[in-house]
């Protein structure tokens, strides 16, 4: 049963009760969570461990999340990583960028409870 498969996850999110929140929720989608809670560190984390999926957070105390979608994109070891944005920016402009630089799903943070993420984030791995 793919429900058996547990994944590895980096979430990139400057809130710590929400990457707990998260965490606790993922966990119970089989979903080990890792978090970072800047771009700099998230970048370094990846670098040194395999994941099969970044959370990603657009605004970050040290760099914009697109930044980090574009360094995760444009590095060998790390291109071909799926990245979820998890934004509450919901302008369409932000949306179709995020896209377009290799996001393979782009979350609205308050059109969703940490459940439904947890689970959205398990359907995108189960079907990747």
């Amino acid at each position: 049963m793919a429900d058996d498969k547990q994944y590895n996850l980096l979430l990139i999110e400057d809130e710590y009760d929400l990457c707990e929140i998260y965490k606790i929720q993922l966990t119970t989608h089989n979903i080990i969570t890792d978090f970072a809670l800047a771009g700099q560190e998230g970048l370094k984390k990846i670098q040194e461990k395999k994941y099969d999926v970044v959370l990603l957070d657009l605004m970050l105390p040290d760099m914009n999340g697109l930044e980090i979608l574009k360094k995760i994109k444009s590095n060998d070891a790390t291109k071909d990583i799926p990245v979820i944005i998890n934004s509450n920016l919901s302008d369409q402009a932000t949306v179709d960028e995020g896209l377009k630089l290799g996001a393979v799903s782009y979350i609205v943070k308050s059109s969703m409870t940490p459940d439904t993420l947890a689970a959205e984030v398990r359907k995108i791995l189960d079907n990747n």
